[in-house]
């Protein structure tokens, strides 16, 4: 692939991060890596077939399309966004006048290569009946994509009334974890045990008693996995004292009775509890997060933003907590996020007294 890209400028794909080369770039100014696009194309050959994915990918990108330069094992290529712009090269399609060639000089008439059946007048009829079709559905869509649209237990069909009954067995149970942060795993758990409930609720009203102490223990069982049960939660023991002064002491938190001060404390959670004394990091992230605090809060008081962050905030790195230079992490991530180096505004000079040229008035 032919690229005349500056060793000294270095570029970096738009999707996924990675320094843009000729080896992983098909033209000068590219914004995305090859893999990224034949990754792009894959989806849409999955949705869509070959050819018209290739239209796509090809719109999306930028490239030309000519589907005459296809032959007939174009189907059976292992990856075919990588042999098509091959033979975009093969044939001098890939540039025009010395310059990457785009989508415009290429076929783009939908009409023209995909058939004259297809009119404006399709894609009206699409979103009439598609949207008659999806108001007569059950539920909402939000609903349909959480819950699934399969018939939830033998006879018990999804209906409106179920997805709304689901909805409120699901916040019944979720909102006794409120200020507590669960993860992926654990609603998913919550989810499948209210689906779960309402079908004990459906076999309890057909008198199917055997069958909803089944489904009990497949709920036990589902809360036991992730301690989700109310026995599984650890009982509060009763607030002594004595007994918290005498642990907090054994810890080195008070001493003698007494608390520590401030500087005592920070010096003792340091030392104690604090497993790691160094950030991977320069001060300069520490910077870059309070200006971007500081600025988002101005945006919300409708004040102008600063460029420069105020030298009153500037942070010191009282313990060496921070790495002393910018690792090149750090350069490869602040490269790709378009940020430069906090920089400080200088404190405005005091005023100075000028002194009257007649001496005393």
């Amino acid at each position: 692939m032919e690229n005349s890209r500056s060793s000294k400028i270095k570029y970096i794909c738009h999707k996924c991060g990675a320094e843009l080369s000729e080896e992983n770039c098909r033209a000068e100014g590219v914004p995305y890596c090859i893999f990224c696009e034949s990754e792009s194309f894959e989806e849409f050959e999955k949705a869509n077939g070959t050819h018209l994915a290739l239209y796509l990918n090809c719109a999306r990108f930028n490239v030309p399309l000519h589907p005459l330069l296809l032959g007939k094992d174009f189907e059976q290529e292992e990856n075919k966004w990588f042999a098509y712009i091959e033979l975009l090269e093969e044939n001098g399609k890939h540039l025009v006048n010395e310059r990457p060639a785009s989508f415009a000089d290429g076929e783009s008439r939908l009409l023209r290569i995909f058939g004259k059946d297809f009119t404006e007048k399709d894609f009206a009829k699409y979103i009439h009946y598609e949207k008659d079709r999806l108001s007569k559905l059950p539920g909402t869509e939000r609903q349909r994509e959480t819950w699934g649209t399969r018939t939830l237990w033998q006879n018990l069909p999804m209906t409106t009334e179920v997805y709304d009954e689901l909805d409120r067995i699901y916040d019944a149970r979720i909102s006794r974890y409120k200020g507590v942060s669960l993860d992926d795993t654990v609603r998913e758990v919550l989810k499948k045990v209210s689906t779960l409930s309402l079908v004990q609720e459906h076999l309890r009203s057909l008198g199917d008693a055997a069958g909803y102490d089944r489904v009990q223990k497949i709920i036990d069982s589902m809360l036991a996995s992730e301690q989700l049960r109310r026995k599984d939660e650890k009982p509060v023991e009763p607030l002594k004292m004595d007994a918290m002064v005498v642990a907090l002491e054994a810890m080195g938190l008070m001493e003698n009775g007494q608390l520590l001060n401030y500087d005592e404390l920070v010096e003792v959670l340091r030392d104690k509890f604090v497993k790691s004394k160094k950030y991977a990091y320069s001060l300069d992230v520490a910077d870059q997060m309070i200006l971007d605090i500081h600025n988002t809060m101005r945006k919300n008081a409708d004040i102008a933003t600063l460029v420069d962050l105020p030298a009153e905030m500037e942070l010191v790195d009282e313990y060496g907590e921070f790495e002393p230079e910018e690792t090149e992490q750090e350069k490869e991530n602040k490269r790709f996020a378009g940020l430069t180096k906090v920089q400080f505004e200088k404190p405005a000079p005091a005023p100075t007294t000028k002194k009257s040229k007649g001496g005393k008035k």
